[in-house]
């Protein structure tokens, strides 16, 4: 994905406008503006409109910025309401808790990991080898290189 910069966006902008509404009108005039060779990439549709929405919103070609401060969620106490929800039903699913926590199913996993030593593991069901086992497998090899010795070579 290219990153188009502020002239890229007000002149998709403005041509978008003076084009009746155009995407594929903006595109050519984009593209013979900034020289772009046929094979390159152009400002994609979606872009394009979400561009457009950008500024009619806030008047700015620039990109929004998410409003207000990033939510930090490995505070103490969602550590703990975390855990306790871990330590209460340990077997249920990490997607389950996080979604009933209201957290990011990374965040969630990160936090058991970091803070309260849990991992996430998933059992496998494997077949358990006995001592009796092992009779039997070398039988079994015995018998197969038999028939490999009574087969006549076929190279």
């Amino acid at each position: 994905m290219t990153e188009w910069s502020a002239e890229h966006r007000s002149f998709t902008i403005e041509t978008y406008f003076k084009n009746n509404d155009s995407i594929v009108a903006t595109m050519r005039a984009f593209r013979k503006k900034f020289k772009i060779p046929p094979k390159k990439p152009l400002p994609s549709r979606k872009a394009i409109l979400r561009w457009v929405t950008n500024f009619l919103k806030t008047a700015s070609a620039l990109k929004i910025s998410p409003a207000g401060p990033k939510k930090w969620l490995r505070t103490p106490e969602y550590v703990e309401k975390a855990k306790a929800a871990l330590i209460k039903n340990p077997s249920r699913a990490a997607r389950k808790h996080s979604s009933s926590l209201n957290i990011s199913d990374r965040t969630l996993r990160r936090m058991s990991h970091d803070n309260s030593n849990f991992h996430a593991y998933k059992i496998l069901i494997t077949q358990e080898l006995r001592g009796t086992d092992y009779d039997v497998r070398k039988l079994f090899a015995s018998v197969m290189l038999e028939k490999l010795k009574c087969r006549p070579n076929s190279a």
